[in-house]
């Protein structure tokens, strides 16, 4: 998203919710929905998979499902109505004659043939500067007496399977959908409390558009998605014939296009007829697939985080009511196409997430991916050692120690000692991990970035520019149509490529200085021992050398030290094996009074602040430095 594009609605851009996001993030997400960590898809997912339970149900006791379309005007909301809902739920009574007052002593006046009349005080509805939460208190009442009515039997609510809990309505911004079984005596008490509602509300209900389903045999197919086809179509259809170079008609496909499929992609598993469609509309600035597959990964990734949420409770007793929704193997028979959506983000998800151990309870040793570095499961050696289950059990009691011994049982060698390499917490639970991202947190970016990895890797390709050329590309401060020019050539399309590889070469970056005498140049002149530290990594290997070299206050080298480390996930594990390396011989020294000097800024960042900017795989190892600092008297 662009950083100073186009305000939303609330008047801010986008650019002022990234550089406040410590700040505003949590109230933001927030704002999703109404409800506490629910997002909006939630209830249409559920709707659609009480839809796809009323299409399967078999045998006596029907079922009905009705579409509301409520008129949620402001102007005819009734004040007593308000009063009462106010004081039902517990406001006292100062409070509610405010709310009065704030609401009631508006005077409103008519212009008649350019002159205003006289003015007159209106007897109902909320207006211009009033709180839209007063509506949605309001709206609440509605909620609450279906749920009553459902408590006490007079409006049953429908499961999509046993165990799963009862749902009699749902609310969306304009529509109500309402479950009940298709009896007398439900019909007759849900039309009673329709009736209340609106007599007391004053809210309108439009059954002219609103409608009733019992049941239907009718497959997904592309007509369900044809909206978003029709959308791209007339957004496209104002921009032809005007004249725009290729930058600006990206430009224009990226800011136009991209917001108008994001609500169904989120949802569902869009066809790949329709995808193939869209993708030709927008020439394929972005690739619509993979963002829908990164969003269905993001459903995976929420009923994974939250066993207790309504939308996970639903499915679990549908789909997977004896498993674990991160193990779940095989598809489901039978399943809603919401489902098939929510199983390929799952696939998605079991083949990047990587369980951070902290106590091990939480991680199974045989079905997780729980070791640093390794995307693979382990392999038991022997059938017997399947009698071990949770990673707490190779883990030595109240300490945060592994049982060398017993991992040496049913592991081999080079397992054991990446596993020797992983630090334990016994007070902290074990988390899941999203590994393509650094704090190991979901984000459609990072997903959507390493689906496009993935498959390009997969593919046979003829330009052999590393990924890394591509991102400092795309992050250069330079015009768009000039990046778009440089990635064609990059790409081979235009033929130019030899004279501007050249151009490109001979620029370069700037000149790097030795940057010992750099950071030499930068410390202060303490009467302390100076600690470098360098750190050589080999990604094909996984394998990792360390330098270090020690300085006296005079400048003068007393003495230097290398070793050599295998199973490293990466440079910047690297740096920090680097750095525990220099206090240890520091250490061994009895220098008390060290300055420890390294070029990796994450790692050092981490270690002086309080924010930890490392992997999440590392931040134990930062830890771990830090508590060897405080043996030290210089810090």
């Amino acid at each position: 998203m662009e950083s100073w594009s186009a305000s939303g609605p609330e008047g801010f851009q986008a650019g002022f919710y990234k550089s406040q996001w410590s700040i505003v993030g949590n109230d933001v997400c927030g704002m999703a929905a109404y409800v506490l960590d629910r997002l909006i898809n939630d209830n249409t997912i559920i709707a659609h998979e009480l839809i796809h339970s009323m299409k399967r149900k078999e045998g006596e006791g029907g079922w009905l499902a009705l579409k509301l379309d409520m008129s949620k005007d402001f102007d005819i909301l009734e004040w007593p109505f308000l009063l009462k809902v106010l004081q039902s739920f517990g406001f006292c009574e100062d409070w509610c004659q405010l709310i009065k007052q704030c609401i009631s002593t508006t005077s409103l006046s008519v212009i008649l043939n350019g002159l205003p009349c006289d003015e007159f005080s209106p007897t109902r509805g909320i207006r211009q500067g009033d709180h839209p939460y007063l509506f949605i208190i309001a709206m609440e009442w509605f909620s609450r007496t279906l749920l009553e009515a459902h408590n006490s039997k007079a409006i049953k609510g429908i499961l999509v399977a046993r165990g799963a809990p009862p749902i009699n309505h749902l609310l969306f911004a304009d529509d109500y959908l309402i479950f009940t079984q298709d009896n007398s005596i439900s019909v007759n008490n849900l039309l009673q409390v329709l009736k209340d509602f609106s007599s007391q509300s004053g809210q309108v209900i439009n059954f002219d558009e609103s409608s009733v389903f019992y049941s239907n045999n009718v497959n997904p197919s592309v007509k369900a998605f044809e909206d978003i086809q029709l959308a791209f179509e007339r957004r496209l259809g104002n921009w032809q014939g005007i004249n725009l170079h290729q930058a600006g008609g990206t430009t224009m496909v990226k800011v136009v296009l991209n917001d108008v499929p994001m609500y169904q992609m989120s949802t569902f598993k869009i066809p790949k007829t329709l995808i193939k469609k869209l993708d030709s509309l927008q020439r394929k600035f972005w690739d619509l697939e993979m963002l829908n597959h990164a969003l269905l990964t993001k459903i995976a990734w929420r009923i994974c985080q939250n066993s207790d949420h309504l939308l996970t409770k639903i499915l679990k007793a549908k789909y997977f009511k004896k498993e674990e929704f991160l193990h779940i193997e095989g598809e489901r028979s039978n399943s809603s196409w919401t489902w098939k959506g929510i199983e390929l983000g799952l696939s998605i998800l079991q083949q990047n997430y990587n369980m951070e151990v902290n106590n091990g309870k939480g991680t199974k040793i045989w079905i997780d991916r729980w070791i640093i570095g390794l995307d693979i499961k382990v392999e038991p050696l022997h059938p017997s050692h399947l009698q071990y289950v949770f990673v707490s059990e190779p883990i030595l009691p109240e300490s945060n120690r592994w049982n060398i011994p017993l991992l040496n049982i049913f592991s081999n060698s080079y397992i054991v000692d990446r596993i020797k390499d992983m630090h334990l917490s016994q007070d902290e639970q074990d988390i899941v991990r999203w590994s393509p991202s650094k704090d190991g947190i979901y984000f459609v970016k990072t997903t959507y970035n390493k689906l496009i990895e993935t498959r390009a890797q997969s593919q046979v390709s003829l330009n052999d520019n590393p990924t890394s050329v591509w991102k400092a590309l795309w992050k250069m401060k330079l015009p768009h149509r000039v990046k778009l020019f440089i990635w064609k050539c990059l790409k081979n399309i235009v033929p130019t490529r030899v004279r501007l590889s050249q151009d490109v070469q001979n620029a370069g970056g700037d000149d790097i200085n030795n940057w010992r005498s750099l950071l030499m140049d930068i410390l202060d002149e303490a009467s302390v021992f100076k600690f470098f530290v360098e750190t050589s990594f080999d990604q094909n290997t996984d394998e990792c050398g360390f330098g270090i070299v020690l300085y006296n206050v005079a400048g003068a080298r007393v003495g230097f030290k290398g070793s050599h480390a295998a199973g490293i996930i990466d440079a910047e594990a690297g740096e920090c094996r680097a750095v525990i390396e220099g206090l240890k011989w520091a250490k061994a020294m009895e220098l008390d009074r060290i300055h420890l000097v390294a070029d990796a800024e994450t790692v050092v960042n981490s270690i002086n602040n309080g924010t930890l900017s490392v992997r999440w795989e590392n931040r134990k190892i930062i830890q771990e430095i830090k508590l060897l600092l405080k043996t030290f008297n210089f810090f």
